[in-house]
């Protein structure tokens, strides 16, 4: 009998990347899994862009917000509006 589930892709990465800590031995490999996982992304390609791209945005110069005009606060329209 074949039989399939249906999982959403983030459930199984989520399963993957876990620590199982109910005893030493499971610790240690999940530790080594997870271990080895972190390294092969820091060590991609995906990595290296996403990484380009946060230091090109952070280098960009911030934009300056334009000035709001000078007027009456909130306040003053509210007791304006209710006299």
């Amino acid at each position: 009998m074949f039989v399939v589930f249906l999982t959403h892709p983030h459930v199984r990465a989520v399963d993957v990347a876990s620590i199982d800590r109910r005893c030493a031995e499971r610790q240690t490999t999940s530790v080594k899994r997870v271990d080895s996982l972190v390294t092969a992304f820091r060590n991609s390609r995906l990595h290296f862009n996403t990484m380009a791209a946060i230091d090109a945005d952070m280098r960009q110069t911030p934009r300056r917000r334009e000035p709001k005009a000078a007027g009456p606060s909130y306040h003053r329209v509210l007791l304006t509006i209710l006299k």
